[in-house]
């Protein structure tokens, strides 16, 4: 009966011993993926800040655009798709086709 208890005590230990590094490996992984998303919200908004903060100034040489992927858009392309009226080359008609169905049955 004695073998018995050191055995199932033995086992208690190990099982806490175990929970204990899952719970604690859990706390610091919640920790680190938190800082990592708030940082990731944090800075774009004191880029903007810095930005807006000069526009506010008076200083609207200043120009502050990012695509969707993070990095900087060049200047002067004129096919990025939030140009109003500009289309990829690859979007525009053919030289002597109609732009629009309706085009081709007007003429």
């Amino acid at each position: 009966m004695a073998t018995l208890r050191r055995i199932v005590t033995a086992a208690h230990r190990r099982a806490l011993i175990l929970m204990g590094g899952f719970v604690g490996t859990s706390i610091l992984l919640a920790l680190l993926l938190g800082f990592v998303t708030s940082w990731s919200f944090i800075l774009p908004v004191q880029e903007a800040q810095g930005f807006l903060g000069q526009v506010a100034q008076g200083d609207f040489s200043t120009t502050h655009q990012r695509a969707e992927s993070g990095r900087i858009r060049r200047p002067g392309r004129s096919h990025e798709p939030d140009e109003p009226g500009t289309a990829p080359p690859r979007h525009r008609p053919a030289p002597g086709r109609p732009a629009t169905p309706d085009a081709q049955r007007r003429a």
